[in-house]
This record gives C-alpha cells, structure tokens and sequence, in this order.
C-alpha cells in the first residue's frame, strides 16, 4: 500500500474553515446592526485571517521539528494561501450587502 500524501487534505480543510469564518462572521455583522457593518467585517475578518495564518505556521514549525515533513509542508503552503484569499474576501464581503438597505 502507498501512502498519501496529507497536502492536499490539509489545503482543502484551511480553505473550508476559512469559507465557514467568513460567513460566519458575515452573519454576525449584519445581525449585529448600526451603520458601520462593512468596517466590522472587514476588521474582523482581517484578525480572523491573521490568526489563521500564524495558527498554520505555528502547526507547520512544530510538524517539522517532530519529522513530519508532509504534513508541515501542507500548512506551510495553506499560510500564504489563506493569507491571499483572506485578504480578497476581507474587502469583497465588505461590499456584499445582506441587509438589503445600503446608506451612504
């Protein structure tokens, strides 16, 4: 029997809990109400992401240093991935309005 890989699986799962976080904190930014919603989610969103990114480098270190190196690799590439997909869904969910009523 060969092996998998675990990269591949440890990609899709960082990218899924960042897709589950955005909508997430989505929700709880329109159903938090006031006027600065858009503000909200973006200064959440973008500490949401931060977190993710150091949490995976945090995994990636301590994988290496215990001789797992396929694994680790696989959060030492999710990091920048997260990071740039973080960074596109911080400001195009900011201009997603679920509330229906957009004041200006």
């Amino acid at each position: 029997m060969s092996e998998r890989s675990p990269f591949n699986k440890i990609i899709s799962v960082n990218l899924i809990v960042l897709l589950a976080y955005a909508i997430a904190i989505k929700l709880f930014a329109t159903l938090s109400g006031g006027g600065e919603e858009q503000m909200t989610y973006v200064i959440l969103i973008g500490l949401a992401s931060g977190a993710h990114v150091l949490l995976d480098l945090l995994v990636a270190l301590i994988l290496a240093l215990a001789g797992k190196r396929d694994a680790s690799l696989g959060f030492l590439a999710s990091a920048p991935l997260v990071l740039l997909i973080g960074a596109g869904v911080c400001f195009g969910g900011a201009a997603v309005d679920l509330s229906g009523v957009r004041s200006r």
